[in-house]
C-alpha cells in the first residue's frame, strides 16, 4: 500500500473517531437539537466521502462494500 493510500485511509478513521467523540452519549432528541454537532459530523461525512472518492482513484485492489453510497452521501451533503 503506498503512502497516499494510508493517509486516505487514516483520514476515513480519523473522522470515523471524530463523530464518535462529537455524539459521545447523546441521545438522538438531543443531536437533532444540536446544530454545532450536526455541521460538525457533516463536515467528518464529507471528508470521508472525499478521501474514499480519492481512494478509489488510486491503484489499490481494495474497495468497501458500500463505497459508491458513502461517496453519494458526501456528494449530496457538500452540493445539496
Amino acid at each position: 500500500m503506498t503512502d497516499r493510500e494510508q493517509k486516505y485511509l487514516i483520514d476515513i478513521l480519523k473522522s470515523c473517531e471524530r463523530i464518535i467523540d462529537f455524539v459521545g452519549a447523546q441521545s438522538f432528541t438531543d443531536f437533532l437539537k444540536d446544530y454545532k454537532t450536526q455541521s460538525a459530523i457533516e463536515r467528518q461525512l464529507g471528508i470521508i466521502g472525499e478521501a474514499l472518492s480519492q481512494f478509489r482513484k488510486t491503484d489499490s485492489s481494495l474497495r468497501l462494500k458500500s463505497q459508491n453510497k458513502i461517496i453519494g452521501l458526501r456528494n449530496r451533503l457538500i452540493h445539496a
